[in-house]
């Protein structure tokens, strides 16, 4: 688990898998074009499958997905993943339930994240890959401290169709 002033970060369990149904339905109209994992008919069963898929990840060391949340309110999710051993560098993603954007929760959660992936798994670098035009993304990924290093074209894939997005860092400081 991981605690700052205001969130607690932690692996989801199947007990959080309405919370989650829950969030992703009410945030449905700001995921889809962006994330390829939201889709219309999006059930409880869709968050249990994920939620066995990171538990996987976890122990195999692929894949770092936590929760996150302010008391017993779940805002969303924050992780590590494409985790490159060999390079030692990986991928940060979040996103944060509808009714609780605005307060930072993602960059504070992005932040958090960072810090326990380079203290923890000795990362040399972390990327945030965004989609052109996913303006918001970009805000947080700046707000994070990550370096805009340009946009890669083709980088990201989604429905099936490939996608421009734009590339930032982040290294040990």
């Amino acid at each position: 688990m991981i605690q700052t002033s205001r969130l607690q970060l932690r692996p989801l369990t199947t007990d959080d898998a309405a919370l989650m149904t829950e969030a992703v339905a009410e945030s449905l109209p700001q995921l889809l074009p962006w994330m390829g994992w939201a889709h219309p008919a999006y059930d409880q069963d869709d968050s249990e499958a994920w939620m066995g898929y990171a538990r996987e990840m976890w122990s195999l060391g692929r894949e770092f997905q936590f929760g996150v949340f302010a008391g017993s309110t779940y805002l969303g999710g924050c992780g590590i993943d494409q985790v490159d051993w060999r390079l030692r560098s990986a991928n940060l993603g979040y996103w944060i339930r509808t009714s609780e954007v605005g307060h930072g929760y993602a960059a504070e959660a992005g932040r958090a994240v960072v810090e326990w992936a380079f203290r923890m798994h000795t990362l040399f670098r972390i990327e945030i890959v965004v989609m052109v035009g996913n303006e918001a993304s970009e805000r947080t990924a700046a707000r994070i401290g990550a370096l805009r290093e340009g946009v890669a074209r083709n980088r990201l894939t989604l429905r099936g169709s490939p996608r421009d997005a734009t590339v930032y860092s982040l290294i040990p400081s």
